[in-house]
């Protein structure tokens, strides 16, 4: 279903790319994720983004693979009235994952106690 998703993601790194500087491969990272058409952007194919909430001081990662996990639901797809209200809906969608992602890990850790 289109919309936005917390999620976790985990790096695989290929052979040949340069690894990030404090990389971990067995780190879950946080993320914003987004199914459906951007339609700010009047894309007419679907595609998912993922947005991994983690700060990797400017390293890039292209090439890599990432394998994604959804956790939950955040929003439905919507259609923005400018780049302003995109930009703080995108904002909300990154700290509500995040949160959702952390509560998730929490209840996990409570149950395995």
């Amino acid at each position: 279903m289109p919309g936005v998703y917390a999620a976790v993601g985990k790096l695989t790194m290929v052979d040949g790319c340069q690894e990030p500087a404090d990389f971990d491969s067995e780190a879950e990272y946080p993320c914003a994720l987004s199914i459906g058409w951007n339609p700010v952007y009047e894309n007419d194919q679907k595609t998912v983004e993922a947005f991994l909430i983690h700060d990797f001081s400017g390293e890039e990662f292209y090439g890599h693979h990432l394998s994604v996990s959804l956790k939950c639901y955040v929003r439905a797809e919507a259609l923005f009235a400018n780049f302003d209200a995109l930009i703080l809906a995108i904002q909300c969608d990154i700290e509500a994952s995040l949160n959702n992602v952390m509560k998730t890990k929490n209840q996990i850790k409570m149950g395995s106690s």
